[in-house]
């Protein structure tokens, strides 16, 4: 996976002070379970529209959960969330509604304008 996963452990890299580091992410980092490789499988344009509906409309899985880490690993490396479990509680602001009606306005407009959103 080019992301991390939440099937395992993910080894990860950073730069700092012009140093790589590595180190392995763990999942208990992030609160979540570990995950099948099946659970996380996408498919055609439908079947991605349905996924990401399904997270946007507050669905809890697998699917959800890999959303979320990478999310809260990107709050992290920001500089937003001081670590994972914080980074964490900010992406499931995801569950509040607000991403689906940013979501749905964006569909409004590409109708509007001819786009299949």
């Amino acid at each position: 996976m080019d992301e991390i996963t939440t099937t395992g452990p993910t080894l990860a890299s950073g730069i700092s002070g012009g140093t790589v580091h590595r180190r392995t992410l763990a999942l208990a980092e992030f609160g979540v379970d570990v995950a099948r490789a099946e659970d996380l499988k996408g498919g055609d344009r439908e079947a991605n529209r349905a996924i990401a509906t399904a997270i946007l409309n507050g669905t809890r899985g697998p699917q959800r959960d890999i959303v979320l880490v990478n999310s809260a690993a990107a709050l992290v490396a920001a500089g937003k969330a001081a670590g994972f479990r914080e980074g964490m509680d900010l992406a499931a602001a995801v569950d509040s509604g607000a991403a689906r009606r940013k979501l749905e306005g964006l569909r409004i407009f590409g109708k509007r304008s001819g786009k299949d959103v």
